[in-house]
């Protein structure tokens, strides 16, 4: 009986000199981690266009017109990659009538640079000629873009466990 109270308080001495060493690490990782993902960001701009469905004139864009206009005018000039999806707006005319419309809503990230805004407006002028649009709602913001995952990952690796000193420190 003697031996097995010996083995359990040490057991339960050594788990509470450890929690304070757990938490320590915990803390390190945290920071580390935290100084990685800020450094793994990097600014960009976001623009999202609103591309409505509806042909001045009467007809709606078709899946199979919208999958040509994205094969043959948008992915070449964002080949890295894009995000779109359907979606139904709507909006209040000149008359208060309210309106609704399906739509197409794109989202570019990209760089802040000539290249992609000039890339962005030959898109909507594309879209504007080809389906017989009045205008496309185009929404920019700034944003930062980075791995979360493998910032947090590499951070991790470079987290060194020591030996506890025989003083427990503060965290």
């Amino acid at each position: 009986m003697k031996d097995t109270h010996r083995t359990s308080s040490s057991l339960l001495l050594l788990l509470l000199l450890a929690l304070p060493l757990g938490s320590c690490s915990s803390s390190i990782a945290q920071r580390a981690a935290t100084r990685a993902r800020v450094e793994a960001l990097v600014p960009h701009l976001s623009d999202r266009l609103y591309l409505g469905r509806a042909i001045s004139g009467g007809g709606t864009v078709s899946e199979e017109q919208w999958s040509e206009f994205l094969r043959d005018v948008i992915t070449p000039r964002f080949p890295e990659g894009l995000t779109y999806w359907r979606a139904k707006g709507q909006w209040r005319d000149g008359l208060g009538t309210i309106l609704s419309e399906e739509t197409f809503v794109l989202e570019l990230i990209h760089r802040d640079d000539e290249g992609a805004d000039r890339a962005i407006e030959e898109i909507i002028d594309a879209y504007k000629t080809r389906f017989r649009q009045q205008s496309v709602l185009r929404v920019r913001s700034s944003v930062v873009i980075g791995s979360l995952l493998r910032a947090i990952r590499v951070s991790f690796r470079s987290v060194a466990v020591t030996p506890m000193p025989r003083s427990v420190p503060s965290c």
